[in-house]
């Protein structure tokens, strides 16, 4: 940014950690917020060099999200209400919604479960929540589909989506890792917060160039040569 834009763009900052805890306290709602934000934006940024409002805020429709998907591709969300739990499912050719569970709260009991089996190393826990929560979370699925994004909400969020079991464990397979039916064996799995969002990073350009870091456990029976982080 130039100069005089980044003064614009650090007291558009400062306004915006105030618009949040004031959101927080109760002093202002949130459409509120977003209103004084467009407006504070109109006025710093008149030409419009650095946004444009009706892209910025504008919601999608469900033709335009479908557009960026490929055949295997579906994205998967769910709104959670007072007593249902709806289930959508968006891939490139319909949108399917059904009503997966009415009583919300025994979905928190599967969570908690297959988190404490995963930490308690609890696997019979782990795998009965495990599979219990895949079939009432996922539909059946287009074969050609190898590819989601979840969209999770509310408590959801606390699952870890990969490691649910797509199928019962065998006997003969308990205790064995390596075998068993993980969700991330069948499909690659990404996030996002919203369809808005995730449709809005597909209209940026994407980029030529990017840097990784990556991370790795180091154990104690490893050699030195291989301890350390590589970036």
């Amino acid at each position: 940014l130039e100069p005089e834009e980044q003064k614009k763009a650090d007291s558009l900052l400062r306004q915006l950690h105030v618009m949040e805890n004031r959101v927080r306290t109760g002093s202002v709602t949130a459409h509120d917020s977003i209103t004084l934000i467009q407006s504070q934006l109109e006025k710093l940024f008149p030409s419009g060099s650095l946004w444009q409002k009706d892209e910025m805020f504008r919601i999608p429709t469900l033709s335009e999200v479908q557009q960026t998907l490929d055949p295997s591709t579906a994205i998967i969300w769910w709104v959670t209400t007072a007593g249902n739990l709806y289930r959508f499912v968006l891939t490139q050719s319909e949108l399917k919604v059904s009503v997966t569970l009415r009583k919300e709260e025994k979905n928190l009991v599967l969570i908690k479960g297959m988190r404490n089996g995963i930490v308690y190393q609890k696997e019979d826990v782990y795998r009965e929540s495990a599979q219990t929560l895949y079939k009432r979370l996922f539909p059946n699925l287009d074969e050609q589909i190898q590819n989601l994004i979840i969209i999770p909400d509310q408590e959801m969020n606390l699952i870890p989506f990969e490691a649910l079991l797509t199928e019962r464990v065998s006997k003969k397979e308990i205790g064995q890792w390596s075998v068993y039916p993980f969700l991330m064996k069948r499909y690659s799995v990404s996030y996002d917060v919203s369809v808005s969002s995730y449709w809005h990073r597909q209209q940026k350009p994407a980029a030529t160039s990017f840097e990784f870091l990556g991370y790795a456990p180091v154990f104690s029976n490893s050699s030195s040569t291989e301890k350390g982080t590589v970036r």
